[in-house]
């Protein structure tokens, strides 16, 4: 009887095992950046994600904006995450642009995951197009990270609640304009949380040039007017800066 009992809890499980598997997969995705470099201005991620189920030719896609202030680094992923679910085989699209606050794409990197969700869970395989940065001497290029860990080849296992990221590192250019000095934000003076100080050097992303504040009552007030190299009356407020001839 204690082995007939056995017998009968192992079939049970097994039963459970094979009743969770089937010819579905769900998907679950984010798109993230990775700068290793500090952004010396406000920089935008653009993202679309989109599945394509083989079977039933249907598309779902997801398109998401981060935005990166500027003097950040670090990871920094979209808040949009695609969801939907793949008939066995599939793939699972992702298009990266980075641009700077003037719209100029800084990096991009278009391409797609093999999945096969056929089972109790989900298999996972990434086309890095030869921009693999996981082992990376410079560590640039795509990535895919699940079951804890970072790969450019198949992931099998994946559960289907778990959330498979896509990370790309890009190389930006690293010759800074703003030569370390903090960043005007039109924001800040508005919301009066900035604190510009006579003589005080500034960045404007706007112009991509150095100004030194002359009156700080005018450098802390009316973007509209005040604005380091665009306001109306910006002169009043401040002067162009060289770095050079200081």
């Amino acid at each position: 009887m204690k082995l007939l009992t056995v017998s009968a809890l192992v079939s049970a499980a097994l039963f459970s095992s094979f009743a969770s598997a089937g010819p579905w997969g769900d998907v679950k995705q984010q798109t993230c950046v990775d700068l290793k470099e500090t952004t010396y201005e406000t920089l935008y991620l653009t993202t679309v994600q989109r599945v394509n189920d083989f079977r039933s030719t249907s598309t779902r896609s997801v398109s998401s904006t981060k935005k990166i202030d500027a003097n950040s680094h670090g990871v920094y992923c979209t808040d949009g995450i695609l969801e939907d679910e793949i008939h066995v085989n599939g793939a699972v699209d992702f298009d990266f642009k980075l641009k700077d606050s003037a719209g100029k794409v800084l990096a991009s990197f278009v391409s797609w995951s093999t999945f096969n969700g056929q089972g109790a869970s989900n298999d996972w395989d990434i086309r890095e197009l030869n921009s693999c940065s996981v082992g990376s001497a410079r560590g640039y290029g795509i990535k895919m990270t699940a079951n804890g860990y970072d790969s450019c080849s198949m992931i099998k296992d994946v559960s289907d609640e778990q959330i498979v990221r896509i990370t790309l590192t890009p190389e930006l250019d690293s010759n800074h304009p703003d030569h370390g000095y903090p960043h005007y934000s039109a924001e800040d003076v508005t919301s009066n949380h900035s604190n510009w100080q006579k003589d005080d050097i500034a960045y404007s992303e706007r112009t991509q040039e150095l100004y030194q504040c002359k009156e700080s009552g005018w450098c802390n007030q009316a973007p509209d007017s005040y604005a380091p190299g665009t306001g109306s009356d910006w002169q009043k407020a401040w002067s162009n800066y060289n770095p050079e001839a200081s």
